[in-house]
């Protein structure tokens, strides 16, 4: 069955024009530098944090899958960045305005582990207090120009997709909530060892399991696209990350396979959404001409 093109909101926001400000790709060209260097530091080098991080991360695996996330975002803002249509990122702001909001709560809650005499923390200390007010107010400000229609070459996703999309999405909101909330039991759990601040700095990770619920009540493939492919990045390098740092993995604990099959089955799962739904896309019918006005 060919996808609908009808609006699924309401007939008001499908007026809006759907650019993107100034503003935010000005924000997204400066938020992809201050990523940029947080991939080089935990992904190539995972195991000098002590010399070029704002705290000492002992375990190599979650520098990668610290890295993972910051290199998942350097791509999602450069879609951002030369994006033409704002809906086809704005599901990625509030979960990455949430994230930063998480990750300064953090730094408070563990003022004494960071390294406050160097540079990188000043760098992580100005980001983290800015970035909580800045990414959602470049939300709301380009938020008054989304657009509720569906592209010329769009679909809408399955109902049962989005019904794994938004069960993905809550068990990520979950883990986020366990890990910043209980990181003492977390350690007890976790497939590698934890401190209290890595356990809370992955739990603001964890947030971006957001996007998900959001898609799964948008719907439109157009919208989800540039998430999805920055998960995909994100999963496939927190996967050679597992390869990398093996050794420092419990094969004891069972959430050691929890963890691996969670991850597996998110790279399976939004691979394959991605391929069938650029088809049902690219099959989909072009929307009817307007006719010219008289």
């Amino acid at each position: 069955m060919a996808p609908s093109r009808e609006s699924h909101h309401s007939p008001a926001r499908s007026r809006s024009d759907d650019r993107v400000f100034l503003l935010t790709r000005l924000t997204a060209t400066v938020v992809i530098i201050i990523l940029c260097f947080g991939v080089v530091s935990l992904l190539v080098f995972p195991t000098r944090t002590d010399g070029l991080w704002s705290w000492e991360i002992r375990a190599q695996m979650t520098s990668m899958l610290l890295g993972s996330g910051y290199a998942a975002g350097a791509y999602f803002f450069l879609r951002v960045l030369f994006a033409r249509r704002w809906h086809t990122v704005q599901i990625g702001f509030l979960p990455i305005a949430g994230f930063t909001v998480l990750m300064e709560t953090a730094t408070i809650l563990h003022w004494d582990v960071f390294f406050h005499g160097r540079f990188a923390f000043q760098f992580w200390l100005v980001i983290y207090s800015t970035m909580p007010f800045v990414v959602p107010l470049v939300w709301y400000l380009n938020q008054r120009t989304a657009t509720a229609e569906l592209d010329e070459r769009d679909a809408l996703i399955p109902r049962t997709a989005r019904a794994i999309i938004a069960s993905w999405g809550g068990g990520m909101i979950l883990m986020s909530a366990f890990l910043f909330l209980l990181p003492g039991q977390a350690a007890r759990i976790w497939p590698w060892p934890l401190t209290p601040l890595t356990s809370r700095v992955l739990g603001a990770w964890f947030f971006w399991g957001m996007f998900a619920l959001l898609l799964a009540r948008d719907g439109r493939w157009s919208s989800g696209r540039a998430v999805t492919q920055a998960t995909i990045i994100g999963t496939v390098l927190a996967l050679i990350g597992v390869v990398r740092a093996w050794d420092e993995f419990d094969t004891g604990r069972p959430f050691t396979y929890v963890f691996l099959t969670f991850l597996g089955l998110a790279l399976v799962f939004f691979i394959v959404l991605h391929v069938v739904m650029d088809r049902l896309a690219q099959e989909a019918p072009a929307p009817p001409a307007t006719a010219p006005a008289r």
